[in-house]
């Protein structure tokens, strides 16, 4: 794999749905990296137990998404999971993964973006655009960014958001922010600027 490709989840993080519910597995890594023309999505779980199985979902604009395979889990003390995707468009490809229990209980991973637009330079994404009460940033292959800072259309910075180490998609709450059009731009190792609507 071409792991300059892949947003990493480094972290084993225990998926919950709903209040102090726990799904029977741990996600350790879900990923999506290009392979030559076509996309490899691949995943790696930890301590399942009466776990149903795994959908992989694909969309083209990060909102409305369509399972491409389901893989039956393993139920064992780890599993390491794959699938490759011969169809991705020319252009952005979003990637998430749903886990099921057999109790029908589910949730979701972060998403992973694999962009086979050659002309384009973009390290970011923001959907939904235009946003209602909130959004949610996504760096792509591997950007880094410790800092996003949001300007006004009279260029006055109306809001300042520290980026943890590590992160992969950043939640931005609009309630705050009058019906506009703003600027947003991400400090670390480059400045990537763009813009973001408010229509609430």
């Amino acid at each position: 794999y071409n792991s300059s490709d892949a947003l990493l989840e480094t972290d084993a993080v225990p998926m919950f749905v709903g209040t102090n519910i726990a799904l029977p597995l741990t996600l350790v890594s879900f990923n999506a990296v290009k392979a030559g023309s076509d996309v490899s999505v691949y995943w790696n779980t930890t301590q399942e137990n009466n776990a149903k199985d795994f959908d992989v979902e694909w969309s083209t604009d990060g909102i409305s998404w369509t399972k491409i395979v389901t893989k039956p889990a393993f139920n064992r003390s780890t599993g390491n999971y794959d699938f490759i995707h011969t169809t991705p468009i020319n252009g952005k490809n979003f990637y998430r993964l749903k886990m099921n229990d057999i109790d029908a209980r589910y949730t979701y991973s972060s998403v992973r973006i694999v962009n086979f637009d050659e002309k384009s330079n973009t390290s970011i994404v923001l959907i939904p655009n235009p946003a209602k009460n909130n959004t949610v940033l996504y760096f792509e292959n591997n950007f880094r960014a410790s800092q996003v800072n949001i300007y006004n259309a009279a260029g006055a910075l109306v809001q300042q958001i520290k980026v943890g180490a590590g992160v992969r998609q950043l939640d931005i709450s609009t309630t705050s922010l009058a019906n506009g059009v703003y600027t947003l731009v991400t400090n670390g190792e480059t400045t990537v600027t763009t813009k973001m609507v408010v229509a609430h």
